[in-house]
């Protein structure tokens, strides 16, 4: 594909190929220029025709980004480095030495930090929260919890027992 944007000539038949990413909406495909200008073609819907986006550098790493849970974490990683000269952001942003304590199915994971600090991971989303509402979690989601006693027991230890 081949189109003139802003009198600058995007050819998707001579760009370099970064990635290609199926979406719920549809593909996307992300390339560079040989000059280094970033753009994307997208088919987003069956009943469309193709579009080519021209993007920014930064715009090009939010596309990364956004799309980052569709694309492998050590594809999506080498890319950024590779592409935009820059460390991938941390999806995991916990202070050294925070353990895992508890987990509820594959998306939400409670963490303890020295200190006796709480921090709740949900949707690669890291907050740090304070212990009443670490506790309010484990409540929530008790049933799930394999761990609970002993969670209890070592993290929690002012609970009253009925």
């Amino acid at each position: 594909m081949k189109r003139i944007i802003n009198g600058k000539l995007y050819d998707s038949t001579q760009a370099e190929f970064i990635v290609k990413v199926d979406a719920l909406i549809g593909e996307r495909l992300l390339l560079r220029t040989r000059n280094g200008n970033f753009f994307s073609i997208e088919k987003l819907m069956p009943e469309l025709n193709e579009q080519l986006v021209p993007m920014t550098k930064d715009e090009a790493i939010d596309f990364m980004n956004i799309h980052k849970k569709d694309i492998p974490a050590d594809k999506h990683e080498k890319i950024v480095r590779q592409v935009f000269g820059q460390k991938a952001p941390a999806s995991n942003p916990l202070p050294r030495g925070a353990k895992e304590i508890a987990r509820a199915g594959d998306i939400e994971i409670l963490y303890i930090s020295a200190g006796s600090l709480f921090y709740l991971e949900k949707e690669h989303q890291v907050k740090k929260i304070i212990p009443s509402a670490a506790l309010a979690w484990v409540e929530d989601h008790q049933d799930e919890i394999l761990n609970l006693e002993t969670l209890i027991k070592n993290h929690f230890p002012s609970i009253e027992r009925a």
